[in-house]
């Protein structure tokens, strides 16, 4: 388990930092359905893997995945972690472009059934890569499969009252508590009283460091 204070104030870490988008585009290229399926097909692509395949790893079906990197279909935010689990690579990769994101363009939110989440910020360090998300959180449960191996998740509120972290360990949170949990194993998230706020920071380990 890892503790916030060591991610996010480490002024070297910081230095290292990519500062996340400050201004939006009116281009429909870049909304979030059309840089998603662009970004699912060239990773996809360059794993040299079928649609078939990734029906299979994912649970979802071809005619979806299709639509999806075509654009016409506006993922989940669960579904776009199906996706990037069975990848191995952070929910960022198909959120935006890194040419995109650091030039300053900003990512669309990706939505869940309780969960909407805009990237903030990412950066790559020796042993993985974070991610820094702004979330609201609302009073429908989200609950959330586990991601790839070693994935972990910080989350402070902002603003409200919620619930968050592994399933067998939630924690209410009031404004200005903070949670660490496993992102790979089964965790949720759900507010309990209106909407709540919060940032969340996501660590993926690299697999091959």
């Amino acid at each position: 388990m890892f503790y916030i204070q060591n991610l996010c104030y480490n002024s070297i870490t910081m230095k290292r930092m990519r500062q996340g988008p400050t201004k939006t585009t009116d281009n429909p290229a870049q909304t979030l359905s059309s840089v998603v399926g662009r970004r699912i097909k060239k990773i996809r692509k360059a794993r040299n893997m079928s649609l078939a395949v990734l029906s299979d790893l994912t649970g979802l079906g071809k005619g979806t995945l299709s639509e999806i990197e075509r654009g016409l279909r506006n993922p989940t935010l669960d579904t776009l972690f199906a996706i990037t689990t069975a990848f191995h690579v952070p929910l960022s990769s198909v959120l935006i472009d890194n040419m995109d994101f650091l030039s300053g363009i900003s990512s669309s939110p990706a939505h869940g059934s309780s969960v909407d989440a805009r990237l903030l910020a990412r950066w790559d360090e020796d042993t993985g890569t974070r991610e820094v998300y702004r979330i609201t959180i609302n009073e429908t449960l989200q609950k959330s499969d586990p991601h790839a191996p070693g994935v972990r998740e910080n989350l402070i509120l902002l603003t409200g009252f919620a619930e968050v972290g592994n399933t067998d360990n939630l924690l209410q949170l009031k404004e200005g508590g903070s949670v660490c949990f496993d992102g790979d194993k089964p965790h949720q998230y759900r507010s309990l009283d209106g909407k709540a706020t919060a940032v969340l920071i996501m660590f993926y380990p690299d697999l091959n460091a």
